[in-house]
């Protein structure tokens, strides 16, 4: 514990130093990779050690801290505008799990940052750079007609796009992209599979 807490009274002055840019113990990483040692035994200095991490442009250590945040865990207040305001500085680092991850937060209709249409920009935005968990979701506004217009082609075509991603989280993509396909015209379902074609060549990321 005490060991802790004098690593903590020294962040701040040795984060932006020179020394700190090494993989030191007081250095962004050193600090993240500390303080998942202290999660079971002292969660408090853990997530003080995550925030200075953070504060000093981690990108694992944002990420983690906006989803403590998110669900409230660990002893932190759960709070969307805190986990958005993280989620942003990761976005700035080119995270695109950090939009998508934002996104879902917009998503959330029972929580106070509900806001369906930044919710659809954003999925939109991380889909088109090829992540396919927003290639998923988009596909599922789409389909719902939540944040953009209702259309069953383009729900298909992300559908087929985040299933060619090579990750098989995302199997479950397909059988939704079927019922699509139960309810479309054999005509609707041949544009949609060019539509497909040519989101898997623009979108997929290789």
């Amino acid at each position: 514990m005490a060991a802790g807490f004098a690593l903590i009274a020294f962040t701040s002055g040795l984060v932006t130093s020179p020394q700190a840019k090494a993989d030191t113990p007081f250095s962004p990483k050193g600090l993240y990779e500390t303080a998942r040692s202290y999660e079971q035994s002292d969660p408090a200095t853990a997530v003080r050690m995550y925030n200075d991490s953070s504060s000093a442009g981690y990108l694992p250590a944002q990420l983690l801290l906006a989803g403590m945040h998110r669900s409230g865990i660990a002893g932190v207040e759960k709070n969307c505008k805190k986990a958005i305001y993280w989620y942003e500085l990761a976005e700035e680092q080119g995270s695109l799990e950090a939009s998508s991850d934002r996104a879902s937060i917009y998503a959330d209709e029972t929580g106070e940052c509900y806001s369906p249409k930044a919710d659809a920009s954003l999925y939109r935005d991380a889909a088109e750079k090829g992540f396919p968990e927003a290639q998923h979701s988009l596909a599922i506004l789409c389909m719902q007609g939540r944040g953009v217009p209702k259309d069953n082609l383009r729900a298909y075509a992300w559908f087929s796009t985040a299933m060619n991603s090579g990750n098989g989280r995302y199997r479950a993509s397909l059988g939704l992209r079927d019922a699509l396909a139960g309810a479309m015209t054999a005509t609707q379902i041949e544009e949609a599979r060019a539509l497909s074609r040519l989101y898997i060549l623009k979108y997929r990321k290789n």
